[in-house]
Formats: structure tokens, C-alpha cells, sequence
């Protein structure tokens, strides 16, 4: 890795980014695919050069359809049952389904990742991630290693061009949120059981609820954390491993939540506050700010906030019309490259542009798997409800910049041999976007891996 460090002051740091020549106009065509998408291939820019516009919007128009790797993967209802048949046995029972929850995280990993890798479909597979974020499971409760992988394909992909109420609904029914933020400890404390066994409210999930997937801080106040965590009581899972209302469990009475009076219609109640919290306008405000932070840049532009915002209220909550209007607001498609690609991003985005329809065997697969976790962003392991940090600064520490630079280096290893020049691949997946110095170095370089990891490791690549 030595030319890689030679170069190291010019690749990575923000302060070098001007001087590096990104700053600079660049085509539609690559960042469609590089900004928006999950990394451009060899000709991919050229194949969407005449209207990149249009070929994001074919993907919002497009029938849902799961992806082949994805669908022969467990249901959640059949993870929670091994749970469930687990329970009061012994020991060697439990840590035989806690093994099998392991590899099939593992199985469910490696899917999602090989996804990034050859979708044709980049702009959807970056809102997935993105409200995946949103509405955060992790794997840091244990009881979720096998449940993270089921719940992004079977709340967050097929309804990421839907409604958002629709998809709040659906998340907080799904077996993983409902352990992950512990409602099924949650009991009406005069509800039927609630009074037999004096047990009572678990507050997390409501709280989540308000701070993070709707309204956001400062919107409510405990009173309405407490009432909607009464709301909610009696939402839980049957002996099949599916989402259950039980009336036994459930807290009696009207609850006001945001000033709106709910009568105790069981789960339709819940239903009702949740589809009016999802359609709030501080919900709109909030989602339409996160989606133009991740997608432009860490202060993102008022004007985009305010186009998503007023395509979100005049939608209610219609994700497509939402993208749909990222996708036509100008700071979108301006050249300046601010971002820091988050691993995941940078790592699927680096295998496309060095072996875009190459089949990874197990071992590289393995080793897919290792890099996100060694540069800090393993599939559904965010460390808290918050999801993972999408400001630049969260992933640019000195340790961080060494990491991005040993898996540029270590995928140069593997860079197809006799095939695309470096610097022609560059020109390729990077049409306009390297700087004279970057062109320079990769010119120069001593051969062929250090050529690769260079372009890997420039500022255009490492940024959107």
C-alpha cells in the first residue's frame, strides 16, 4: 500500500477536495449513477447519457419485484417460531436456533450486499438503505439477528415507492420492531392481564415513534409518549410467529394524542394515530430534510426541503411522487462532490466499477462481508434507533481513512487482469469527474494495483 500512502493527503481529507479538481461541472449521466444510485459500471453512464433523468424515473415506475437472491430467504414468521418452540428448553436447544439465526443473518447479509452489487435498479436500492435508516431495526439486540434481514424485504422494499403510512403501519407490526424496541413487554396496566399480573408499559416503542420515525424532536411531549404507549398495547405476535391484537393485553379507554382523541377501537386505534402521525407536517419536514441530507449534502439545501416537503403533503405521504421530485429539484444534479459514500455504499460502488457481473465466490463473499464490518458499517448492526449517521464527518476519523485505503488496496488485488486499463475504467465510471492530478497519479503509478487503488481511493470516488 505504499503508493496508496504516498498520495494519502490528496485522497480523503475535505480541505484537499478544491484544490483536487472536484469541484468542477459534471454530467447528469454519472451522477444519476454515482449520487443517486449504488455506483456506476463500466458503460453505464454512456447508457443513460441521452436522459439519465427519465432512466431514475423508469425505476420509481417500474412493476415491484423482489430480487432472485432475496426470495428464497425465511419469512419472519417462521424465525419467530423457532423462537418461540425454543423457549423453556434447554440450553443446547436455545444456542442451536441462537447458530441458526447467526448464519442466516449472515445468509441475509450476503444477499443484500450481492443486491447492491448487480442491481439494475441503483436509485431503488438507495431508498431502501435510506428508509431502512428511517425505520432502524438492528441486529444489537440479540433477539434480531435473524429477524433485521426479513424485515427490510418484507416492510421497507416492496413500500418504498408507496405510502409512508402504509409502511409505518406495516414496520410496527413486523416482528422485529416489536422486539427490537420491546413492545411485546408492553401491558396495559388496567388492561385484563395488566391487573392479574400487575405488569405495565414499555415505553420505547411509542418514543421512537414520535422522536424518530414521524415528528422528530419538539413536536410532542410525554403526555403524548404515554398515551400513544397505551395505544399500542395489546400489539403483539401469535403462536404462528404473526402479528396478533390481543384486547387482553391491550389498555382501555380514549387516548389524546397531539390533541386528537382516539376511542378505544382496539387495533384500528393504533392504526388511526399512526397513519395521522405519518401525514403530520412536522413528519413531512423531517423525512423531507433527511432525504435531502443523504442524497445532496450535510446541510442540505432549503429549497429541496421545501419542494419534498410540499410533494409529501400534497401526496400524503407518497414516496414515489417524493423521489419523483428529488429527482427534479437542480441542487440534485450539481457537480460539486460533498458527500463521503458511507461503506456501503463505497464498497458495493467499488466491486461494480472493478467486476460489475463477476459471480463472488464464498470467500470473497466472506470478505464482503468483514470490510463493511472492519469500516464500521455492518448490514442492519446501526447502533441505536437513530440508524446510521449520514454526515461526513461521522465516517472520516484518521482510523476510518486508513480502513478506506487498505480495501481499496486490497480490491486492487483482485481487478480483473487484461481487461480495462485503470485509467480507462476511471474515464469509464467516472466520466469528467477525476482531477489532473488524479489522472496524473494513476498515469504513473507503478503498475497496474496501485493504478486501481488510486482511482478507488480519489476524492471523486470516495464522495457522491
Amino acid at each position: 500500500m505504499p503508493g496508496l500512502l504516498a498520495h494519502r493527503e490528496n485522497i480523503l481529507e475535505p480541505e484537499t477536495l478544491r484544490r483536487a479538481g472536484v469541484e468542477m461541472t459534471l454530467p447528469d449521466s454519472l451522477l444519476a449513477c454515482h449520487r443517486l444510485g449504488m455506483g456506476a459500471r463500466p458503460g453505464d453512464c454512456d447508457a443513460i447519457a441521452a436522459d439519465p433523468h427519465g432512466a431514475l424515473l423508469r425505476q420509481l415506475q417500474a412493476p415491484h419485484a423482489t430480487p432472485p437472491r432475496l426470495q428464497q430467504l425465511p419469512t419472519s414468521a417462521s424465525v419467530v417460531m423457532q423462537l418461540l418452540q425454543s423457549r423453556g428448553k434447554g440450553k443446547t436447544t436455545r444456542k442451536t436456533v441462537r447458530e441458526t439465526h447467526r448464519l442466516l443473518y449472515k445468509k441475509e447479509a450476503i444477499a443484500r450486499t450481492l443486491t447492491g452489487i448487480q442491481t439494475e435498479h441503483g436509485f431503488i436500492e438507495r431508498l431502501v438503505r435510506f428508509f431502512s435508516d428511517v425505520l432502524t431495526v438492528s441486529r444489537t439486540r440479540i433477539q434480531c439477528i435473524g429477524l433485521v434481514g426479513s424485515f427490510e424485504r418484507e416492510i421497507i422494499r416492496p413500500q418504498v415507492r408507496g405510502s409512508f403510512a402504509d409502511m409505518l403501519v406495516a414496520a410496527m407490526k413486523h416482528p422485529a420492531m416489536l422486539v427490537y424496541l420491546d413492545n411485546l413487554r408492553s401491558i396495559g396496566p388496567d388492561s385484563i392481564i395488566g391487573s392479574r399480573r400487575g405488569r405495565g408499559l414499555n415505553e420505547n416503542l411509542a418514543r421512537e415513534i414520535l422522536e424518530l420515525h414521524t415528528l422528530g424532536v419538539g413536536h410532542y411531549t410525554q403526555d403524548d409518549v404515554l398515551a400513544l404507549s397505551n395505544i399500542l398495547t395489546g400489539w403483539t405476535l401469535n403462536e404462528d410467529g404473526l402479528f396478533a391484537f390481543s384486547s387482553e393485553r391491550h389498555q382501555p379507554g380514549t387516548q389524546t394524542v397531539l390533541g386528537v382523541r382516539y376511542p378505544d377501537t382496539g387495533q384500528e386505534q393504533g392504526e388511526a394515530a399512526l397513519r395521522a402521525l405519518a401525514l403530520h407536517p412536522a413528519t413531512a419536514r423531517r423525512l423531507s430534510w433527511r432525504m435531502a441530507r443523504h442524497f445532496i449534502a450535510d446541510t442540505p439545501p432549503p429549497a429541496v426541503v421545501d419542494a419534498l416537503q410540499t410533494a409529501y403533503t400534497d401526496s400524503d405521504g407518497d414516496l414515489a411522487v417524493v423521489a419523483a421530485a428529488l429527482l427534479r429539484c437542480k441542487a440534485t444534479w450539481r457537480g460539486t462532490l460533498v458527500k463521503l459514500r458511507r461503506p456501503d455504499e463505497l464498497i458495493i460502488a467499488s466491486v461494480r466499477a472493478l467486476q460489475p457481473r463477476q459471480e463472488q465466490s464464498t470467500e470473497q463473499q466472506e470478505a464482503l462481508l468483514t470490510a463493511l464490518s472492519e469500516l464500521g458499517q455492518a448490514p442492519w448492526s446501526a447502533p441505536s434507533p437513530e440508524g446510521w449517521p449520514d454526515t461526513t464527518a461521522n465516517w472520516l476519523s484518521g482510523d476510518a481513512m486508513l480502513n478506506r485505503l487498505r480495501w481499496s488496496w486490497t480490491l486492487s488485488q483482485q481487478a480483473p487482469v487484461g481487461r480495462m486499463e485503470p485509467l480507462a475504467r476511471g474515464e469509464s465510471v467516472l466520466p469528467s469527474a477525476l482531477s489532473r492530478s488524479v489522472l496524473a497519479a494513476i498515469k504513473d503509478a507503478p503498475d497496474r494495483q496501485t493504478a486501481t487503488a488510486l482511482l478507488l481511493a480519489s476524492p471523486a470516488f470516495q464522495r457522491r
